[in-house]
């Protein structure tokens, strides 16, 4: 999982920024949240090497990330089963 703050807070800023990760396989999922940073990632790498790569080519890529805080899940303790609707 990563979280990850943009420098700009522009209508734009976000909307570069969701383009861009509509085209990196690797993010499964995103979410644009409220709270202390912008967006919340799910991401799938097939090793620690892999996900610095990605890390790196996201932090140091044009996507306009000030920060960006990584979190590798060592256990799934409860999978999604579809909403309770």
């Amino acid at each position: 999982f990563a979280e990850v703050t943009l420098e700009g807070k522009k209508a734009d800023d976000y909307e570069k920024f969701a383009n861009a990760i509509h085209n990196i396989p690797e993010v499964v999922a995103g979410y644009r949240i409220s709270g202390p940073y912008d967006y919340m990632l799910s991401l799938v790498c097939r090793d620690v090497q892999h996900y610095h790569a990605l890390s790196e080519d996201m932090i140091y890529g044009n996507l306009g990330i000030t920060k960006f805080i990584g979190h590798v899940a060592l256990a799934q303790t409860k999978a999604f089963r579809g909403f309770p609707v």
